[in-house]
């Protein structure tokens, strides 16, 4: 496991509230996320399709010592994330990217509970784009 990299907080903290704005306090957590590499063989998925020595990721990632509790798994925040860190300073000082998260949650795997791909996530897409370009408008640099 790498070192964890923090979001914006002013980014992150507006992305928060817009997004409990839209779904609601009880469907909105904030919370450490590990990225994997792929969608199977690095996230403990059985599939005779791939090689997996992972059975025992979310076991291994609760017990990881981290300030906060790693709530979620996936591929794509990681990289925007360290891009962000990367990134050369403007001339300023300042920093040149911004960069937070924001994801649905599809499969609650933990509590094998799925949601409907059918009616609800795009319903979910929509409101969580909208949170997100809400949240990039009104962004000061």
């Amino acid at each position: 496991l790498t070192s964890p990299i923090q979001a914006d907080k002013v980014l992150l903290e507006s992305l928060k509230e817009k997004a409990i704005d839209a779904f609601g306090k009880d469907r909105v957590e904030v919370g450490a996320n590990a990225s994997t590499d792929s969608f199977y063989c690095s996230q403990g998925r059985p599939s005779d399709d791939f090689t997996d020595d992972n059975s025992d990721i979310f076991e291994t990632l609760k017990s990881h010592p981290t300030n906060d509790p790693i709530i979620s798994l996936e591929m794509e925040t990681f990289k925007i994330l360290h891009l962000a860190h990367c990134a050369k300073p403007l001339s300023g000082g300042a920093k040149s990217i911004h960069a937070g998260g924001l994801a649905i949650v599809v499969a609650d795997r933990t509590r094998n509970e799925w949601l409907d791909t059918v009616n609800d996530l795009p319903v979910l897409e929509k409101r969580a784009a909208q949170v997100v370009l809400q949240t990039i408008s009104e962004y000061q640099l």
